[in-house]
């Protein structure tokens, strides 16, 4: 069986005992959030944009799609104080959750234009040129979305008011940005090749 979604069941179940006792604690809500971010995170970094299937890939992402939403609706339950300008970890988790899950749904993107890039190449391969056309032009379409979606990403991770965000925690943004930079370049790499392969 999968480990990856014992854990996951597990953190869940062990929510939901919580819930029932109704005595979760803003830490044990803070726990858990934490513990399935970076679960998700570890499927993500996980991934390998050279060399992995697109469709593996896109399982991958949508494991941590669930894990990041399930830690948002968990770390959403954790009331700030309004009147309080101190860092604050829970505020700094939902930023980083909410950045994080716009950057996978632009991932999904990517690892579907590179489905419709393989099918291209397999479309080429028996002299199919117009199955071969729509399939580039698909591609082209997911890695605008990509494009935008990231671009919403990047103006998330951009708008986080520092001075809530612990100091320990400043290292975890500053990842977060530098994967979407790397992201765009993969994107643009993408873009290039397909814009060529259609220049007449």
């Amino acid at each position: 069986m999968n480990t990856s979604w014992l854990l996951s069941g597990a953190l869940v179940v062990l929510l939901a005992g919580i819930c029932i006792c109704g005595c979760v604690t803003d830490e044990e809500a803070y726990s858990s959030s934490s513990a399935l971010y970076e679960h998700a995170e570890t499927r993500i970094s996980e991934i390998n944009w050279d060399t992995g299937p697109p469709e593996l890939i896109d399982a991958r992402l949508q494991e941590a799609e669930v894990d990041l939403n399930e830690a948002y609706v968990i770390v959403n339950t954790i009331q700030p104080n309004p009147e309080s300008a101190e860092p604050s970890a829970a505020y700094a988790l939902r930023e980083l959750i909410l950045g994080k899950t716009v950057y996978v749904s632009a991932a999904r993107e990517v690892a579907t234009a590179k489905v419709h890039i393989l099918n291209a190449g397999d479309a080429a391969e028996l002299y199919q040129y117009a199955d071969w056309y729509l399939e580039m032009h698909a591609a082209r379409g997911n890695l605008e979305l990509a494009r935008t979606k990231l671009s919403l990403s990047d103006t998330h991770m951009n708008g986080i008011n520092m001075t809530l965000v612990p100091m320990e925690m400043r290292s975890d943004i500053a990842e977060a940005k530098a994967l979407n930079a790397n992201f765009a370049g993969l994107i643009t790499s993408l873009e290039r090749s397909v814009e060529l392969a259609l220049e007449p």
